[in-house]
């Protein structure tokens, strides 16, 4: 498993070097991830080694906790990865949410991202779960997912990554392969993450 990983690693870089034509390139691939604690136990540096990379991922973070104070001063030229939402939801437990619920944290999460000053914004989905009352709140996260991509067509910076379909079971709740708690993902998991994010760096 270790080798395969090693493999899958060395062929992102590879691949990354081959799309952008020179190392010189590397210089200007900033990119800092922020997110909840599916981003603080994201090893990216492992991922992602040619590129310049800080992750800010917060445990139990939720969407109007992402400081964007945080970011370099100048990251016009850069590249930011957000996923986060989980705990947002989570904290209703699979009961109905507030009315406003979904286009609050839309709203939220678009100021976050407008004042954010980043170059490029690639907004991840909100990922599935199988944990407690995990089928109510994957129909609440497919909504969440909605309103997001939406937003980012209005932000012309911003790009929405959407891996929900990928990580469910035939049942529609996060493929037991992919996590070991019906939230959290195991280096399966990761590794399918990554490879997606990958196309869009």
């Amino acid at each position: 498993m270790n080798l395969n990983r090693c493999l899958l690693n060395s062929i992102f870089a590879v691949l990354f070097l081959f799309l952008t034509g020179c190392s010189a390139a590397l210089e200007k691939n900033i990119v800092i991830f922020i997110g909840d604690s599916l981003v603080a136990g994201w090893d990216v540096e492992y991922y992602f080694p040619y590129l310049d990379i800080s992750n800010l991922g917060v445990y139990g973070a939720k969407v109007n906790e992402i400081k964007i104070n945080a970011f370099p001063d100048d990251i016009s030229k850069s590249t930011v990865v957000s996923l986060i939402g989980t705990n947002d939801i989570g904290t209703y437990n699979g009961n109905e949410l507030p009315v406003n619920f979904c286009q609050d944290l839309r709203t939220t999460y678009e100021g976050k991202i407008t004042n954010s000053g980043a170059g490029r914004f690639v907004v991840i989905s909100v990922l599935p779960r199988s944990d407690a009352n995990a089928s109510k709140m994957n129909l609440q996260i497919i909504e969440v997912n909605t309103q997001l991509k939406e937003m980012t067509n209005d932000i012309p910076n911003a790009v929405f990554l959407d891996v929900y379909h990928y990580f469910t079971d035939k049942n529609g709740l996060l493929d037991d392969n992919y996590s070991a708690d019906g939230v959290h993902l195991n280096s399966f998991g990761y590794d399918l993450l990554s490879a997606k994010l990958s196309a869009v760096l």
